[in-house]
């Protein structure tokens, strides 16, 4: 039972679970679809509340499986290390408009140019913060009963400033 269901009376429910009877009685699975969504559109225009919504969501379900399939149409397979690994193939570039997603075989020189330098500058601050992180788990290390880096800086009376500049 989804979350409209659940908020629909039980008399709403038996009411819908005879329209689901009833468009379900014939025809292949996309003919009964159809005359669900007529006789949701029925029950909508009679005043049944529960059917709005339950049409909402049907055309909510609907957007959200044609956008998990733009955004998988927008990888791409590309051969790494051997290994063959799906990457993203667009990327945000700067236009009069602000940030747009651009498909990289459509993106200039210049484009391509400057997402390189941008993705290259996250990677170099994920390394750092890897590297923070790889300090702070020696320092944890060094005091195995400290649960946190503050509480092994502690126990090991150092400053923890000074011991990740160290």
């Amino acid at each position: 039972m989804n979350d409209i269901q659940r908020a629909m009376t039980p008399e709403e429910r038996e009411e819908y679970a005879q329209i689901l009877k009833e468009a379900t009685s014939t025809g292949s699975t996309g003919a009964q679809a159809s005359r669900l969504q007529c006789l949701l559109v029925d029950a909508d225009q009679a005043g049944r509340r529960w059917a709005r919504w339950l049409l909402d969501g049907y055309q909510h379900q609907g957007a959200m499986k044609d956008i998990r399939s733009y955004h998988k149409r927008l990888r791409e397979a590309v051969s790494w290390n051997g290994t063959t690994v799906l990457k993203p193939r667009a990327g945000a570039v700067t236009t009069e408009a602000g940030f747009q997603q651009k498909l990289f075989r459509f993106m200039t020189q210049t484009e391509l140019v400057e997402h390189r330098r941008m993705i290259s500058q996250q990677q170099t601050a994920a390394s750092q913060t890897i590297e923070q992180i790889n300090r702070y788990l020696e320092l944890l290390s060094q005091a195995p009963s400290a649960e946190t880096p503050d509480v092994a800086a502690r126990v090991l009376g150092v400053d923890i400033e000074q011991w990740l500049a160290s």
